[in-house]
């Protein structure tokens, strides 16, 4: 169960290939994407994954995944699906976006031989913007 993917998740390896600071200046310089939860093997990390319960980060800025990374992927994959399952008692993972279908997107530094956005991460690039636009013309009313 769950308990068998936590224990995978904090016994998984990534390797360090950058330091966080230099994870962070990726990010503001747009050198950032967002991808499906199944695309993250392979991918270094642009922000902490934090899954609350428990509260321990599986992946800091600045980690890759390894391309047959089960733990990791496999405790987040379970989170999803638990989530999917149960609406009204979804986890809460800091570093996960959610788009309106459940799916979890983590942001991961781009690298040119994968930078090719899919109709799904325009999709859920377009989403943000409209909630961005609607909760700035809300505060901008008020």
């Amino acid at each position: 169960g769950l308990m068998k993917h936590i224990s995978e998740a904090v016994s998984a390896d990534p390797e360090p290939v950058m330091t966080p600071a230099d994870a962070f200046q990726k990010v503001v310089r747009y050198k950032a994407e967002q991808v499906k939860l199944d695309a993250l093997p392979g991918r270094i990390a642009a922000s902490m994954l934090v899954p609350y319960p428990p509260g321990i980060p599986v992946l800091m800025p600045g980690e890759r995944l390894s391309k047959n990374d089960s733990g990791i992927v496999g405790y987040l994959q379970a989170l999803q699906n638990f989530d999917k399952k149960f609406p009204g008692f979804e986890h809460e993972v800091q570093g996960v976006s959610v788009d309106s279908d459940g799916d979890f997107w983590i942001r991961v530094i781009r690298e040119d031989e994968h930078h090719t956005p899919s109709t799904e991460q325009t999709k859920l690039t377009a989403e943000a913007k409209t909630v961005s636009v609607s909760v700035f013309q809300s505060l901008k009313a008020s």
